[in-house]
Formats: C-alpha cells, structure tokens, sequence
C-alpha cells in the first residue's frame, strides 16, 4: 500500500514538471512570435520613415530646380516642375503657379486661375497663399470682391505676424471695409505693424491719432499691447 502511495506521488510529480514545461515550452513559443512580429513592424516603420524622407528630398530637388529656373525667367521649366508637385498636393508649387498665373508669368495673365490654384493651398493652411487670396478678394480680382472674406483672410495672415496683413487689418477698419469702421482698433492694427517694421503703418497711425481723443488713443495702445502679449488671442474691448 505504501509503495503504491509513493509510485502515484512520483508519477504525479512528474506529471506535474513535464505540464509546466509543455506550457513553459508554449509560452516560449508565443514570446517569440511577439518579439518577431515586433522586430517587423520595427523594420517596416523605420523603412517607411526612410521612404518619407526620399520622397522629401526628392520633393525639395523639384522645388529647388523649379525656383532656380523661375529666378532665371525659365518660366516653363519652372512650371513643368511645379505643375508636377502641385498635382500631388504640395502647397509651395500651387502657391508659385498661382503667383504665375497672377503675373502673367508662363502664362497668359489670369486671376481667375490665379486663385484657384491659391485657394487650393489656402484652404489647407498655407499662409503665403491666403495672403495672395486676401488682395485678389480685396480687389475684386479672379473672384467677386469681398471685404470681407479679405478681413477674414488678412486676420489669419496676420496672427502669423505678417506685418502687411496688419497695416491692411488696420486699413479695412479705418474705411470700414468688411467691417464696422472703428478707429480704435485700426490704431491698435496699425500700431502692431508699425512695431513688426511696416513704416507705413506708423504713417498711418500717426494721421489717425490726431483725429482722436486722447483717452482713444491710451485704449487702442494698451489694446496692442495686450494683443501681442496674448498672441493675437485678446485683441477685442
């Protein structure tokens, strides 16, 4: 009896030890289809990341042939160039196809082409060509005039620091283009030109504050000061 005893013991022992190493054994097998299936994706995100950067380099060779041509009036190697890339979504060629069409560079003049090429980049972003969209609106050229839509399009040019876009800002307020004339706030525009280097803006700001009242002028100060110091966040009463 006792002997059974021990047999079934010893045999319930190593019953026990070859289970632990049959899932030892599969718990192995598993961590290395982990460890593999990571070192794949390992490899195939770092040759994706090689693959962007090729297509990068090969983005800014396009870019750098087409504007050392257009420096050199070799319009339509330019365009050639640009026309490629700006299929492909690349914001700088349909900005640069846009300012041709616009100058009649390549092209025969046109501002119809001209913003849409423009609005094409503008609408994802890209700063240069919502500047360009903002005066074709302003003037009513390539699109129906639009003061509005030019106010709108100058303000986010100008949050970017553009002093242009805000000595315009400052214009549109002054006039009352596209917006209620108020010509505190076109001081406080231009007032945050004239600081960003735009001298025409201080000319500007120095003829509309002699035509206000003191206590205006201390608002439309402290105003662009706050604006700055806010990033373009505050810059309303």
């Amino acid at each position: 009896m006792i002997k059974f005893i021990i047999q079934a013991a010893i045999f319930a022992f190593f019953s026990s030890v070859v289970h632990a190493d049959s899932h030892s054994e599969e718990k192995t097998e598993t961590e290395q289809k982990i460890v593999t299936s990571k070192k794949l994706e390992n490899s195939e995100e770092r040759m994706n990341k090689v693959i962007a950067l090729q297509e990068k380099r090969e983005v800014l060779k396009k870019l750098n042939i087409a504007w050392a041509a257009y420096k050199n009036n070799e319009y339509q190697v330019a365009v050639d160039q640009w026309q490629e890339l700006a299929i492909e979504g690349n914001n700088v060629a349909r900005f640069f196809l846009g300012l041709m069409h616009s100058q009649g560079q390549g092209f025969d003049q046109d501002d119809v082409e001209a913003a849409n090429w423009y609005m094409l980049a503008a609408d994802e972003g890209y700063i240069p060509a919502q500047w360009r969209l903002a005066i074709l609106h302003y003037h009513g050229s390539g699109v129906p005039q639009d003061y509005k839509k030019a106010l709108d399009l100058y303000t986010t040019v100008a949050q970017s620091g553009d002093p242009f876009a805000q000595k315009m800002i400052g214009t549109m307020y002054s006039n009352g283009l596209g917006v209620q004339q108020d010509r505190i706030k076109a001081h406080m525009w231009f007032q945050i030109s004239a600081e960003n280097g735009m001298a025409l803006a201080l000319k500007e700001q120095e003829e509309l504050a002699a035509e206000m009242a003191l206590d205006e002028v201390a608002l439309a100060n402290s105003m662009a000061i706050k604006c700055l110091e806010t990033n373009f966040v505050e810059c309303d009463y």
